[in-house]
Formats: C-alpha cells, sequence, structure tokens
C-alpha cells in the first residue's frame, strides 16, 4: 500500500468519526436569579459562560441584552443598573463584556445587580456569548431569563380614598416609563367605597366598581354617567399601599399605566 493512500485512509477516518484535528470549542450560556424577589427590589442575575467543547476559545465575550422600556422614539433601561460589572460596558441597554480565553470545561461568570419594576409584559434579560475562535454549534450561545417578581399584599378594607397617578401612551407596559418622563403625569382622586363602587371626586356623573382577585391585586372599572365602560385597571401591589398597573381604554389604541396609592 503506497503513502498516499495509507494517509488518504488516515483523513478519511478522521472525518468520520469527528476527530481530535476538527476539534473546536462550544460555547454554552446560562443565566440564574433569585428566587422570591419583589418588584422594586435589587437583585444579583448571574451570567455564566462555559466552554463544553474540545478547543480553547479565544476572545470570548457574552452581549446582555437588559429589559428594555417601550417608549418611543427613545428606549431607556427598563429598570435600574446597580453599577457596570467590571469587565463589561452599557452600551445603550446592553452590557457588552469580554470574558478573555476559555479553554476546554473552563467557565466565566459575569454578575448583573439589577432593579426591576412592575410590568405587565414579563421583562426578559437575554445573554449571547461569542469567541473570535471558530465555533461550528451556535445553538447553545444565547440564554434566555425571565424573572416572576413578587407583589405585595394590599388590602383593600372599608371605604379609602385614593390618588392615580398616570401617564398616557401606546404600548406601555410598566408605570416606570411614566417616571421616566415626570411632566407626563397626570393625577385625580377616587374614592373606593365598601360597596364596591368607585366615586371619581372630579368628574360628576362617572363612578365605577372595583374588586380583590387576590390580596396582592386591585382590578377596578370606569363608567361614564351613561354606565358605558370607559377604562379597566388590572395592577399589583408594589408596596406603600399602591398598586401599579395597565389601564386599557374602551376605545381607541391609547392605554395608560396608572399608579394607584391609598391616602
Amino acid at each position: 500500500m503506497s503513502s498516499h493512500t495509507v494517509l488518504g485512509l488516515a483523513l478519511t477516518s478522521l472525518l468520520s468519526w469527528g476527530a481530535p484535528a476538527l476539534a473546536a470549542p462550544d460555547l454554552v450560556t446560562s443565566v440564574q436569579g433569585p428566587y422570591g424577589l419583589h418588584v422594586y427590589e435589587t437583585g444579583t442575575y448571574t451570567v455564566t459562560v462555559a466552554n463544553a467543547g474540545r478547543h480553547t476559545a479565544q476572545g470570548v465575550s457574552v452581549v446582555i441584552h437588559l429589559p428594555q422600556t417601550a417608549t418611543s422614539p427613545t428606549v431607556h433601561l427598563l429598570g435600574q443598573l446597580a453599577s457596570v460589572p467590571g469587565g463589561c460596558s452599557l452600551q445603550g441597554t446592553d452590557l457588552v463584556c469580554s470574558l478573555g480565553r476559555l479553554g476546554k470545561n473552563r467557565s466565566a461568570s459575569v454578575q448583573v445587580d439589577l432593579m426591576l419594576p412592575e410590568a405587565s409584559t414579563a421583562p426578559q434579560l437575554v445573554a449571547d456569548a461569542s469567541t473570535t475562535t471558530y465555533e461550528p454549534d451556535l445553538s447553545d450561545n444565547v440564554a434566555v431569563f425571565t424573572p416572576t417578581l413578587l407583589a405585595y399584599p394590599v388590602v383593600l378594607g372599608g371605604t379609602r380614598d385614593a390618588t392615580n397617578d398616570h401617564c398616557t401612551g401606546t404600548g406601555l407596559t410598566s408605570y416606570w416609563e411614566c417616571l421616566l418622563f415626570p411632566s407626563s403625569i397626570t393625577s385625580h382622586d377616587s374614592t373606593f367605597e365598601a360597596s364596591g363602587a368607585i366615586s371619581i371626586p372630579g368628574a360628576p356623573g362617572f363612578g365605577g366598581s372595583w374588586s380583590q382577585p387576590t390580596a396582592d391585586t386591585l382590578v377596578f372599572t370606569y363608567t361614564d354617567p351613561y354606565s358605558a365602560p370607559v377604562l379597566s385597571f388590572t395592577g399589583r401591589g408594589v408596596g406603600g399601599d399602591c398598586w401599579e398597573g395597565l389601564v386599557v381604554f374602551s376605545t381607541g389604541s391609547w392605554v395608560s399605566q396608572y399608579r394607584v396609592c391609598l391616602d
């Protein structure tokens, strides 16, 4: 058998079995977060990138896409970052982190201290890792984490007055978006009657009804003088005898984010 034949057989064998000559890095990304965290509390989220491949990964980095507001034309961070982790830079609402070189079976982590507000659309952290070394399998480079944030019980007992702060737009997801633009916030007073009715002192003829399906939620509807529905609110307790949530109007595409606080 000639040397050329032997070499050809050897190459065929290597290709057939995915041999070490074709070894490559394989980055695996994961995100872990705290349990039992309430809205507006700061929690630590850990992004880990591991090399499960058979070759060192050079120039490893991870981009952590933080939750975004639904504001327009400028998008902001939905929440508050305690600090920028070492080795990272904040670019818009993305943390871009350099992890350097990762040998096989090695990993590196980034810890993100983040406060998340109440939101009608669940906020997500998305981490996407990459390497300057050729990596044939990218299927596990991206990880998505959706925090489960707890609300506070705020039991509405008896007749209580309340202040309703709110802003209006299209596609709003959180009262946090109102706080970013304080001049957009307007207010009105209301009274939650023990009977389950609502009266609005500044709007004669308008009223409504309220209920609490659970101790940490509040639902109410406003009606016009003809008893026709005007808007509906669904909110969760955010502490301080307050609820935050989305208001949907009976007509039009506008929505409001409300913070309702007992006086």
